[in-house]
C-alpha cells in the first residue's frame, strides 16, 4: 500500500518529502539528545530519579526516527529508480 503512494507521487514532492522527513529527524534527534542530557543529569548529580521514566520516550522516539528514515530511504530509493530509466 505505502509503496504505491510512493510510486503514485511525482520526484519533486518525493524530493520535499525527503527534506521534510530529514529535517523532522533532525529536530527530534536533537530533543532526543538534550531529553537524554537532561535526565542523566538529574539522575546522576541531584540524585532525582523521577525523571527515569522519561527514557521511555526517548526508546519510543528512537523508534520513530527509524521508521522515518527508512522510509525515507525507500523514497531514495524510488528517486535513484527514476533517474536509472
Amino acid at each position: 500500500m505505502k509503496n504505491q503512494k510512493i510510486k503514485a507521487q511525482s520526484s519533486e514532492e518525493l524530493k520535499q518529502s525527503i527534506k521534510t522527513i530529514k529535517a523532522i529527524v533532525g529536530m527530534l534527534i536533537g530533543t532526543s539528545v538534550l531529553l537524554l542530557g537532561t535526565v542523566l543529569y538529574l539522575f546522576f548529580v541531584k540524585k532525582d530519579s523521577s525523571m527515569l521514566p522519561l527514557l521511555f520516550v526517548l526508546i519510543g522516539s528512537m523508534a520513530i526516527v527509524a521508521i522515518n528514515l527508512r522510509q525515507a530511504k525507500r523514497m531514495k530509493a524510488e528517486l535513484d529508480f527514476r533517474q536509472k530509466k
